[in-house]
């Protein structure tokens, strides 16, 4: 019962891995992730699915090094499907050994994590541009609130004699908005120049 759980587990790709990183098994994981089937995986080299290609025994043999001398490795990266295109995912591969303490090779399970590395690419990029939004907006802000600030001072400056008490003290609201707004938008600047590397 145990073996057929494992074998058709869809959404995990998982197989056994010899000493010298030769596939032994294979589940319905493998097909739907990778593209396997049964006869197409097994007794292949498990770095088939390990990318960049010029790298890829390096890093396999570095991932199998990684798990016989801590017991467990994990990893999140692209691999490479049976078609050619990539998928990210998550990958565990842990040493077994037999009863008498030796050696006998390692389980791998791989769970794809595109959809989530996609989902964080595209906020990455949206919160990118939005921090140089946040940059234009803010410096092309500082002119016209400056304007409004420097003739509403001189309302007050040189018309003084000629406005009425409240005409002054709405003119001198003004003044202390565009002071309060001009801080905000110096704190969204030095926010967004933080964020585009300025």
């Amino acid at each position: 019962l145990y073996r057929q759980q494992i074998e058709q587990l869809k959404d995990y790709a998982v197989f056994f891995i010899g000493k010298d990183g030769v596939i032994k098994t294979w589940n319905a994981g493998v097909e739907n992730l990778l593209g396997y089937s049964e006869s197409e995986w097994v007794n292949q080299h498990t770095s088939i699915i390990f990318v960049p290609a010029d790298q890829a025994v390096a890093l396999c043999d570095a991932e199998i090094a990684a798990a016989t001398a801590k017991g467990t490795a994990s990893d999140i990266r692209w691999h490479k499907k049976k078609d050619g295109t990539e998928l990210f995912a998550h990958g565990v591969i842990s040493a077994v050994y037999e009863p008498s303490g030796e050696l006998k090779g390692f389980t791998k399970i791989i769970s794809d994590e595109t959809a989530r590395k996609k989902l964080e690419d595209s906020l990455v990029q949206a919160n990118s541009a939005l921090e140089q939004f946040a940059y234009a907006a803010s410096h092309d802000l500082q002119e016209p609130l400056r304007t409004i600030g420097s003739y509403a001072e001189l309302l007050i400056k040189q018309h003084r004699e000629q406005l009425s008490a409240t005409g002054t003290e709405y003119l001198g609201y003004i003044v202390t908005g565009v002071a309060k707004l001009n801080t905000l938008i110096q704190d969204l600047l030095t926010y967004a120049r933080v964020g585009v590397g300025n």
